[in-house]
């Protein structure tokens, strides 16, 4: 024991294990490193036009940004519009398609439903109402997005021009998701994401390909790797 408490025996211990986690770390490097890449697995539909209100150029828009949006943060936002929505209030009728469609990743919590019902009565006694509902992930920040919606919906909506409210309403969103998370999000842009997302319906990310350590990664590495050394420099120190 004499032997492992002096000090140049324990230094050159730790040399050795700071070798051998390099050496394993490069052990463990994939021989294939390709260029990472994301895609999506599936097919999904974003929007329901049943009032007939929306263009199709709106539809591709929302379609083509969700894309991206998904890819990156496993949001979703759908849309749907309707007639009425019969005996459900616009919240149960918003919260049962949310659930219907599985909007949003399914860890994450995070799809956002906007509905339109141009023949329900709203609560100011006018004809037609809109709503959004975000899921248990966004519960937080319910305010914010009704607020939302409000502010950019409305004027449109009461004059008619359904599409317009719906791009600007949508848009908005986008951006928001977009400074939430911190990411770009473009028509059809899927960046190499290393996270990966499911909605729980068979539509998910998949990501290919080697992806570097982040600096997160390795400083958590060489924390513990410290800790572990001194720790091992307490014990053969004596």
């Amino acid at each position: 024991m004499k032997f492992l408490q002096k000090r140049p025996v324990a230094a050159a211990i730790m040399i050795l294990a700071i070798l051998a986690s390099v050496l394993i770390g490069r052990a463990r490097k994939p021989a294939d490193t390709g260029e990472p890449s994301t895609a999506i697995v599936g097919t999904y539909t974003y929007v329901y036009d049943n009032a007939g209100v929306l263009t199709d150029e709106t539809m591709a828009h929302i379609d083509a940004m969700n894309i991206s949006l998904f890819a990156q943060t496993g949001a979703q936002i759908l849309v749907e519009t309707v007639d009425t929505t019969g005996d459900k209030t616009m919240e149960e009728y918003a919260i049962d398609l949310g659930n219907q469609y599985h909007v949003g990743d399914a860890e994450r919590n995070n799809g956002l439903v906007i509905l339109l019902a141009l023949d329900n009565i709203a609560q100011n006694g006018l004809v037609g109402d809109y709503w959004v509902v975000g899921g248990d992930g966004l519960a937080s920040y319910g305010n914010e997005l009704t607020s939302l919606l409000v502010a950019n919906m409305e004027t449109d909506f009461a004059a008619g021009d359904y599409d317009a409210g719906v791009e600007k309403t949508f848009d908005a969103y986008i951006d928001w998701f977009s400074d939430f998370y911190d990411v770009t999000i473009r028509e059809n842009y899927i960046p190499a994401v290393r996270d990966a997302y499911s909605n729980g319906s068979g539509y998910y990310t998949q990501s290919y390909g080697y992806f570097a350590p982040t600096l997160d990664m390795l400083m958590l590495d060489l924390s513990t790797l410290l800790v572990v050394l001194l720790a091992a420099w307490i014990i053969l120190d004596g």
